[in-house]
């Protein structure tokens, strides 16, 4: 039920302590007796709860305590399927988590978003708890494919979210950049995002901003000027372009659609940010996570989502499909975006 309608229950005396009205910030302690209106039990909890006393009806004392009955046992819901094209999907699963490919032109929320589609598995598995509620673990925009993880429990989403929070989960996306890209870089800028047209503005050593992506004079309004980093390696050269593997240290939206473009290669097909035309849109990709600190609850030191890079066709037929072969190893992915995640390893 909904946090609002528990909160409203304890308001009104509905759910008590052993015998007594609680408010919502006492902490339970050991072999406290919770009591609960009999029409919110059900089955045979809900038939054998009204002839115990000090049950549901709150009348006299509580009763001692007793071996739970099956149907007194907190439950699970019952077992959902993904969806067929979703489960063709999955790049890693656990009972906190679940990692998905997340296909091209495809929303993360909405109705009719991937999270909507996820949510009836998602809560399948987990244990009840109201401080649960499923939702996307980080961002990835409608038109970014690759590896999104979601939690299936309340210790898998705050696992991730610290280990995200403290820098200990490395992301490394696939990028078909304009021109050629020879040596690795390393890019610190800063970032205004103009929210009125929909784009993300580097800033100039004068604090001006320019063209989206670009430096120069003014447009457009934003908030302040946030700091964003990137590190980048060519992994091969299809025609006119670079694939390469790049690292933000940092989450600004649309980072590598600006940066890329302020440094003179912007994602072919980004026509937002000053890429060359092309049919089937930009291509970037969410490869490869890294986890430097396994346990437990996130015990895989990584996840990539290379199977089928390409599904959607984005890099056309002549431009980088070809290209492909020579970026999808997990290994070698996960090896490079170790060794550029520091600065001092690439070549100035």
């Amino acid at each position: 039920m909904p946090l609002s309608r528990v909160y409203s229950l304890l308001r009104k005396g509905a759910v008590r302590v052993n015998g007594r009205r609680r408010n919502a910030s006492y902490r339970l302690q050991h072999n406290d007796v919770i009591e609960i209106p009999a029409d919110l039990a059900g089955g045979a909890r809900q038939a054998g709860a009204a002839d115990q006393p000090g049950g549901p009806e709150h009348t006299g004392r509580p009763g001692r305590a007793e071996r739970p009955t099956e149907a007194a046992r907190p439950r699970r819901a019952a077992a959902a399927s993904l969806p067929p094209d979703l489960a063709k999907r999955v790049v890693y699963e656990s009972e906190h988590l679940l990692g998905i490919d997340k296909p091209a032109a495809t929303p993360v929320h909405g109705n009719h978003g991937l999270l909507a589609r996820l949510l009836p598995y998602l809560r399948s598995g987990a244990d009840k708890s109201v401080s649960f509620r499923p939702g996307p673990l980080h961002r990835l925009d409608r038109n970014t494919s690759g590896l999104m993880l979601f939690p299936k429990s309340l210790a898998g989403s705050q696992r991730v979210s610290d280990l995200l929070r403290r820098r200990k989960l490395a992301k490394g996306y696939i990028a078909l950049l304009g021109g050629h890209l020879e040596h690795d870089q390393w890019w610190e800028d800063s970032l205004v995002r103009d929210r009125r047209r929909g784009v993300t503005r580097v800033v100039d050593a004068g604090g001006g901003t320019g063209a989206p992506g670009g430096t120069g004079a003014p447009g457009g309004r934003g908030g302040e000027a946030q700091p964003a980093v990137a590190a980048v390696r060519p992994l091969a050269w299809p025609r006119g372009a670079t694939l390469a593997l790049v690292y933000i240290r940092t989450g600004r939206t649309h980072q590598i659609r600006a940066q890329a473009a302020a440094h003179g290669h912007p994602l072919i097909g980004d026509r937002k940010y000053g890429g060359l035309e092309n049919d089937t849109g930009y291509f970037l990709h969410a490869a490869v996570m890294l986890n430097s600190e396994p346990d437990e609850v996130f015990p895989e030191p990584r996840i990539c989502a290379t199977e089928g890079l390409d599904r959607e066709g984005r890099l056309g037929r002549n431009r980088g499909r070809n290209a492909l072969h020579a970026v999808g190893d997990c290994e070698a992915l996960s090896r490079a975006l170790a060794e550029i995640m520091y600065k001092d390893s690439l070549e100035q």
